[in-house]
């Protein structure tokens, strides 16, 4: 979010020189040099690593093994799976609202980018707001709507395809004391005449206030969002389910907590966030640990065993209802259940993406 406000004024003084243009013209595209072009690149083998410095500022998307994309405060780039630099729209927000000035996180889907762009100074003067449409392959704009009416901040979109929506958090939430997602139509944005309204169909709120988000990601085999945050006690990514519910830190992003920690994607097994410039790919999270028993009502007290597929990881569990975090007591023996309880688990190793959460809950009659 630092950046947001160290471009300000560079953006405040290049409006004096731009007219808008017309709504999805005018981009400026620059690919790569036509040497590296005309360089048969070998096929990709595995996941997507860490980035050479991009010098972006804002977000990350991940085209599974094949590509990735970078947003600054007002440009957008596409890379190939060994970052070598494909395309650069240094003139992205041209033809948006006038005054819309600052990119957030983006998001990757069927070939285009998603992008939630803005007229941003700080957390009290923000808006109009726009999510634009680009073309992955090579970054020129496709269409854009209008999402002001929902008077929100955007810092981020995350794609859950499984319910055709785009999810919108946003930065400056953080001072309401609570944090709201914005739900939107995925296949409405896509084929909305450029500048057509879109509102919100519902809102997301979250069960506890998850402050400060730069980034979300939907991860569909998990069935949950990922959220990076800045200056997080417990950590910088978080879970969070469909429903709002936060589901347990998963990661501390080495060092000081910095203000640059910005987006990240979760669409694929791997983690990624940006920071400083340098896209980060953190591997998978560890996996869910599993119970020896299920949810249920029983007769008669259970004994649960719980175990994880990664021998190295400590799992950290609760029976009080609270969320397990890595200073959660860690399992060493089967859990006896003589009443009624809701049994939480997580599994961490040092250096990895903490486990999405596994809860039962078990009645004793």
């Amino acid at each position: 979010m630092v950046a947001r406000f160290r471009s300000v004024i560079l953006l405040s003084l290049l409006s004096l020189v731009f007219t808008a243009f017309p709504a999805c013209s005018g981009s400026s595209v620059s690919s790569s040099p036509s040497t590296s072009q005309a360089t048969a690149s070998p096929s990709p083998t595995g996941p997507i690593g860490s980035s050479p410095d991009t010098s972006a500022q804002q977000g990350v998307g991940i085209n599974g093994i094949q590509s990735a994309y970078v947003s600054s405060t007002a440009w957008l780039a596409g890379y190939d799976f060994n970052w070598n630099l494909k395309w650069k729209n240094t003139n992205a927000l041209s033809g948006l609202l006038p005054g819309v000035n600052h990119f957030g996180d983006i998001a990757y889907y069927d070939g285009q980018l998603i992008a939630p762009a803005e007229y941003y100074y700080n957390c009290s003067s923000f808006g109009p707001t726009v999510l634009a449409v680009y073309n992955a392959g090579n970054g020129a704009l496709t269409t854009w709507s209008d999402i002001s009416a929902d008077l929100h901040e955007a810092s981020s979109v995350a794609v859950v395809p499984e319910k055709d929506q785009v999810v919108v958090s946003s930065f400056c939430d953080a001072y309401q004391g609570f944090t709201t997602l914005w739900v939107y139509n995925l296949n409405t944005l896509l084929n909305n005449p450029p500048g057509g309204v879109l509102t919100a169909t519902t809102t997301i709120r979250m069960s506890i206030p998850v402050q400060f988000i730069q980034g979300i990601s939907w991860n569909s085999t998990i069935g949950q969002f990922l959220a990076s945050t800045v200056g997080g006690v417990a950590g910088n990514l978080w879970y969070i389910a469909p429903d709002g519910g936060v589901t347990g830190p998963a990661y501390v992003v080495p060092g000081t907590q910095s203000a640059e920690l910005e987006g990240l994607d979760f669409t694929t097994d791997n983690v990624y966030y940006l920071e400083n410039g340098y896209v980060t790919n953190i591997g998978a999270p560890v996996a869910a640990p599993s119970f020896s028993v299920s949810s249920g009502t029983y007769t008669s007290p259970q004994t649960v065993t719980i175990s994880d597929a990664n021998a190295a990881a400590a799992i950290h569990y609760t029976i009080d209802g609270s969320m397990p975090t890595a200073a959660s007591p860690v399992y060493s023996a089967p859990i006896p259940i003589a009443t009624t309880k809701t049994l939480k688990a997580i599994a961490t190793v040092s250096g990895s993406v903490n486990s999405p959460m596994t809860v039962a809950t078990f009645t004793i009659n």
